[in-house]
């Protein structure tokens, strides 16, 4: 085998792969972009009298009003601090929209993964 028959068997590979990279990102842009419906605040919506899982969630839970997430919030754009200071990204979205059907806020509190293990171990 030579050394051009090997090169032109990795950039095949290569440029497969590229292709795969490129269609995965397609995929998901569409998907994340697919759950963009109406966005339009309604004060109604957000009391927990609204939310329809309000009631599977433990009563403690219920009445501090509050879950809180650990999570190192450093990987745009799964999560990630903006310019003002305000934690963002996908998760803190997700977040807000299981909030929204739970009837708590979702408060994302930023750690190292190694601190993290140990929170939950306690």
């Amino acid at each position: 085998m030579t050394a051009s028959s090997i090169c032109r068997k990795t950039a095949g590979k290569s440029a497969k792969s590229r292709i795969a990279a490129v269609g995965t990102i397609a995929v998901v842009g569409s998907l994340l972009l697919s759950g963009c419906g109406d966005q339009t605040n309604d004060k109604e919506s957000d009391s927990v009298s609204n939310a329809p899982l309000a009631d599977k969630l433990p009563a403690d839970i219920r009445a501090q009003g509050v879950i809180k997430v650990g999570s190192d919030i450093a990987y745009p754009p799964v999560e990630f601090k903006d310019k003002s200071g305000n934690t963002v990204g996908i998760d803190p979205d997700l977040g807000e929209a299981l909030g929204k059907q739970l009837g708590v806020k979702f408060e994302f509190e930023n750690g190292t993964f190694d601190t993290l293990l140990g929170g939950l171990r306690s």
